[in-house]
């Protein structure tokens, strides 16, 4: 089985850029981008939506996705000025020399059926000269003049995509379900949602907050909780501290609730670590959060936040500190609380110092003791495939390196791609191509340097501190900085 295919990130990108959208439109983009990047190089794609701005919105999701793939887009905006078809015909070529997507606007009006009969003529010379995607955005009863004047055009259409303004009318209700919903998720250990199904609720989130009242808090609550948790996991840390920082922090203020306060900085925190700003996560975890468990008396939430700090000191080098953290006060918690999954990370974290100071038999026996029996009976993917690629260096260390490879391969990727789990991922991929180095064989060369650049592009995206580390490792494998290549 060879390296995951780049297809994943222009999946992510489709996904992403559709979560955008209004749900109702989420399918239909879909269609569209697929084509749009998958389809040919020359290709005529018909856009009915009679909103201006929802056509911005699409367009600008569009432009999110061109990007992405590589594809240089541009807008041909028809009045006056483009004097008739022939004139029509000279600026698609024009533009086709430097672009492999046109967006066709104006059409409505400019286009007649007289104009339409005499583009009819120019469909086979176009398709020589002017190799492009082009997406012409028409309302429907323009849709119906192509059918009858241009039948030639009318039959070169690669598919027609319909968007259609779709105000959210949803009674309180119907609100207080959906916060139900998010409530419900995010109690839940651990998700189990697709990537697909995650970004249509990012999609379903982002319109149920533009449509519900800023005064009803306790059903923004939940959602926005929900909405930063799935940008956290696709990467988007941005987006998820703003919402933290200038929504739920305000607004668990306003409602005067000590422990939602002190649980969205733990949140806070967390990204901060995630981007790599350790000072200011600890400072945090140790300032802020802390001193308001103290009060309210949560040993979990205190065991949590120390489990935060032990995160920070082990990103510093500084294990023995992280395992005394972990092993003398966090882990007894957790075992006296009944909280089988936590502790299985925790143990997973532990083993993760242990390896990194020599003890390789010991961090094998925890992943196979303590750590995967857990998973497997909880059904948890993510931190299943997290302990199998750990159990994969350890088997490399032993020599067992095709069994290795295939673990990667095998069980580990695949499981965050189909998770969407980005950092994971990206993370994944730098270490499959450290293993490929070891084994050292001149045929693993190419796959080396195009899984370590597809996962410093990634990271670099998404602003992670993880990029620098596989520039790093790609300089040091490859031969060169492959951050040498953007420029």
């Amino acid at each position: 089985m060879n390296s995951p295919a780049p297809t994943f990130d222009a999946e992510q990108a489709r996904l992403a850029a559709a979560a955008h959208l209004q749900p109702a439109h989420f399918v239909e983009f879909q269609r569209l981008a697929k084509s749009l990047i998958h389809g040919p190089q020359f290709q005529l794609l018909i856009v009915d939506c009679r909103d201006e701005r929802l056509r911005a919105k699409v367009l600008e999701s569009l432009a999110l996705i061109q990007q992405q793939a590589g594809l240089r887009g541009a807008e041909l905006v028809l009045d006056d000025s483009v004097g008739d078809v022939q004139a029509l015909e000279a600026r698609l070529v024009a533009l086709a020399a430097e672009h492999e997507v046109i967006h066709v606007l104006g059409a409505n009006h400019w286009m007649d059926a007289g104009r339409w009969e005499s583009f009819n003529l120019l469909r086979e010379r176009l398709s020589t000269v002017a190799r492009v995607r082009l997406l012409f955005w028409l309302k429907s009863e323009s849709i119906s003049l192509v059918a009858k004047h241009a039948p030639d055009v009318w039959a070169w259409r690669s598919g027609i995509y319909v968007f259609e303004l779709n105000g959210l009318i949803l009674e309180k209700a119907d609100w207080l379900a959906h916060a139900r919903l998010s409530a419900n998720q995010m109690a839940k250990s651990f998700d189990v949602r697709s990537m697909r199904e995650c970004f249509q609720r990012i999609a379903q989130l982002r319109s149920l907050l533009a449509a519900i009242p800023q005064a009803a808090d306790d059903i923004r609550v939940p959602l926005l909780d929900e909405l930063a948790t799935l940008l956290t996991r696709f990467g988007d840390t941005e987006g998820a501290l703003k919402i933290r920082i200038e929504e739920q922090l305000p607004l668990y203020k306003k409602l005067g609730n000590l422990r939602l306060q002190v649980v969205v900085l733990s949140r806070i925190a967390d990204i901060f670590r995630i981007r790599g700003n350790l000072e200011e996560a600890l400072r945090i975890c140790q300032e802020d959060i802390l001193p308001v468990y103290a009060i309210l008396g949560d040993e979990r939430g205190r065991a949590l936040t120390l489990d935060l700090i032990a995160d920070i000191l082990q990103a510093q080098g500084k294990f023995s500190d992280s395992l005394n953290i972990r092993i003398g006060e966090t882990l007894p918690v957790y075992r006296r609380l009944g909280d089988l999954r936590t502790s299985a990370v925790v143990m997973g974290k532990v083993a993760d110092v242990l390896y990194e100071c020599g003890d390789i038999e010991e961090s094998m026996r925890i992943r196979l003791e303590d750590e995967l029996p857990v998973y497997d009976q909880l059904g948890d993917l993510r931190e299943r495939a997290v302990a199998m690629g750990k159990i994969a260096d350890v088997l490399y260390d032993r020599g067992e390196i095709d069994e290795a490879l295939r673990m990667q391969r095998e069980d580990v990727l695949p499981v965050f791609e189909k998770l969407g789990d980005v950092r994971s991922l990206l993370i994944g991929q730098a270490n499959l191509a450290v293993l490929l180095a070891k084994r050292g064989r001149p045929s693993d060369e190419q796959e080396m340097s195009d899984l370590l650049h597809r996962s410093y592009l990634k990271a670099k995206i998404l602003g992670m501190p993880e990029a620098n580390n596989i520039s790093e490792l790609h300089k040091e494998i490859v031969g060169f900085d492959v951050g040498s290549e953007e420029e």
